[in-house]
């Protein structure tokens, strides 16, 4: 868009919301024109927070109380027409950040033509960079309910990268990506540095984290310590779920499985891998009763519906779904608390509700003083495991999760599976031990697994090699 350079600089800047919190203090921050700045740091350290400042974005009640911001390139900061033909932003919940209605190739142009592009060329270098980064003509095409997360993730690079802003602030980029589709990814952002761009990234993946040319980690007000536990790999005789014959296909009729089987026994964590887009995320759903199946899912020794609604309350609540976006799995206009007592009331006595929200959101990591707060008011981590924690809030016998650590630190995600170990072998004795199926694409959490099993040419098929990671 511009070759003329442009620098981003930030000095003592203080955020506080209105119960005098602080969830960014005295930051300070320099890009300058052709660098690319990674912002790292835990979950709830302030990244999202700082990039909301410098795009002028805060939410209401939060404020900006002290320092500055200062961009020393075309248009005028903070404004919307800045925000529109200068910056390009990738938010971290890109399914959200899409509109529901717009093809892939639709939402690129829109920016494209924002920042300055004729019609025709608009459309020209959407669907050049879409196809640059792995996706087919029929995805390029399709609404992002119609895309697997992965491929949402990259159309909302690709918005923010089309025709070269001077500012690129991208926000968890690379999260939901596997290593293939990581690559062009990587490419399109390093090849800003010829562009004489400003590139900020807010990261956990150290696969994008090696490719910055600096790396500015931001601080928690309150940092918690890493929980250690002891693994030890479940050996149950019983199967907690088994599908067989099992097939799936897209909305558009493409069959995704085929006559495939899946044992997943009592007390096991079994991790789910494939490409982007192979049908992981969809056999979950499926799982959940929110995508029709061919074949039989069968739940501790018993048959379940296909659809949610026509299911028992019983095996309703036997089975969690941790989603891949959280944002839109939380109600937006009930509080932590609520979204957690109501998970909870057919357990414990209405007096005691409180108390046992209060003591999950330790066991996540999260402070309690966000169970007044509302989804919105919270950091990406912070909702991500507050999913986990509405998940786990009725016991469940069976965990489904979708990139449940993705937007999590090291140590963070850490103790997170170190929770969901200790409460799979509670009641390995008793056969009464939750069990997890989940997609990553995390490695440590991948070693944290019993098996891993792949999504191959329309087939469920072992791994080829997997050694479980012990902690001690």
């Amino acid at each position: 868009m511009t070759t003329t350079p442009s620098t981003l600089r930030v000095r003592g800047l203080t955020i506080t919301d209105d119960r005098g919190n602080h969830p960014l203090h005295q930051f300070d921050f320099d890009a300058a024109a052709g660098e690319i700045v990674a912002l790292v740091g835990p979950s709830g350290s302030g990244k999202t927070t700082a990039i909301a400042a410098i795009l002028g974005m805060l939410p209401r009640r939060v404020d900006v109380t002290a320092g500055t911001v200062d961009w020393s390139g075309p248009g005028e900061h903070g404004t919307r027409s800045w925000r529109g033909t200068t910056v390009g932003y990738a938010a971290q919940d890109p399914a959200s950040a899409l509109h529901p209605g717009h093809t892939g190739c639709r939402s690129v142009a829109e920016a494209a033509r924002m920042r300055g592009c004729a019609r025709h060329v608009a459309t020209a270098a959407a669907r050049s960079v879409l196809s640059e980064f792995g996706l087919t003509d029929e995805q390029i095409d399709s609404p992002p309910h119609r895309v697997s997360g992965g491929q949402a993730q990259r159309v909302a690079v690709a918005r923010a990268l089309v025709a070269s802003p001077p500012l690129a602030i991208l926000d968890e980029p690379t999260s939901g990506l596997d290593d293939v589709t990581l690559q062009p990814v990587l490419a399109a952002i390093t090849a800003r540095r010829r562009a004489n761009s400003v590139t900020i990234v807010a990261t956990h993946d150290p696969r994008l984290i090696a490719v910055c040319d600096r790396v500015l980690r931001t601080v928690p007000a309150v940092d918690h310590d890493t929980v250690s536990a002891s693994g030890r790999a479940v050996d149950s005789g019983t199967s907690a779920l088994e599908l067989t014959d099992f097939g799936i296909r897209t909305e558009q009729g493409r069959v995704l499985l085929d006559g495939s089987t899946l044992d997943v026994r009592t007390g096991e964590f079994v991790v789910l891998r494939g490409p982007s887009g192979c049908g992981k995320t969809t056999l979950l759903r499926a799982v959940c009763g929110l995508h029709p199946f061919d074949g039989t899912v069968t739940l501790d020794g018993h048959a379940v519906a296909a659809r949610v609604g026509e299911r028992t309350p019983q095996s309703r609540a036997a089975i969690a779904l941790v989603g891949q976006n959280p944002r839109d799995a939380l109600n937006p206009a009930h509080t932590i608390e609520r979204i957690l007592r109501r998970q909870m009331r057919r357990l414990y006595p209405r007096a005691d509700l409180r108390a046992e929200a209060e003591r999950l959101l330790d066991r996540v990591a999260v402070p309690r003083t966000v169970l007044r707060r509302r989804p919105h008011e919270l950091s990406g981590g912070q909702r991500q495991r507050v999913a986990i924690a509405r998940a786990l809030a009725g016991r469940p016998r069976l965990l489904i999760a979708d990139e449940m650590t993705a937007s999590l630190d090291h140590n963070t995600a850490m103790r997170i599976t170190d929770l969901l170990d200790e409460l799979r072998h509670a009641g390995t004795e008793t056969d009464d031990a939750m069990s997890i199926l989940a997609t990553t694409h995390d490695e440590h959490l991948t070693a944290r697994a019993d098996r891993v099993v792949e999504i191959h040419k329309s087939s469920i098929i072992e791994a080829r090699s997997h050694t479980r990671s012990t902690h001690l």
